[in-house]
């Protein structure tokens, strides 16, 4: 019987409470990631709460901002996951077949990495 791969969403978010459930629950929903991890960086809102009772696994905390790189950056160090599906807290209509579309060239081992746009946040693949 062949291992699942581990995989782990990471979700840098800034002031994203009205978006971040939305982003959360999709992810779990899908059963496609082993962590769904939170950065509420620097947050004054309700962000880390939110995401917490959507479901996320994991919630970081930075009481300041460290930009979104910093953001990616604590959220990967957090985890030992071998991939990574980096999203944005305010991505909108993610489904499954978005997230199949992301990572299904990856966890074939056709390619490295892939990257997803969005057009006012709508994702297109």
């Amino acid at each position: 019987m062949r291992k699942k791969t581990s995989i782990a969403a990471i979700i840098p978010a800034h002031n994203e409470a009205e978006t971040i459930a939305s982003v959360v629950r999709a992810v779990v929903r899908s059963g496609m990631c082993s962590e769904v991890i939170v950065v509420a960086d620097g947050c004054k809102d309700a962000t880390a709460d939110v995401a917490r009772a959507a479901g996320a696994t994991r919630i970081i905390v930075r009481r300041r901002s460290s930009g979104k790189g910093g953001a990616l950056r604590a959220g990967v160090r957090a985890t030992r996951a071998p991939i990574l599906l980096f999203l944005d807290a305010d991505v909108q209509g993610l489904t499954r077949r978005h997230m199949r579309a992301l990572l299904q060239p990856v966890l074939s081992g056709k390619v490295a990495m892939t990257v997803g746009l969005r057009d006012r946040g709508e994702l297109l693949m």
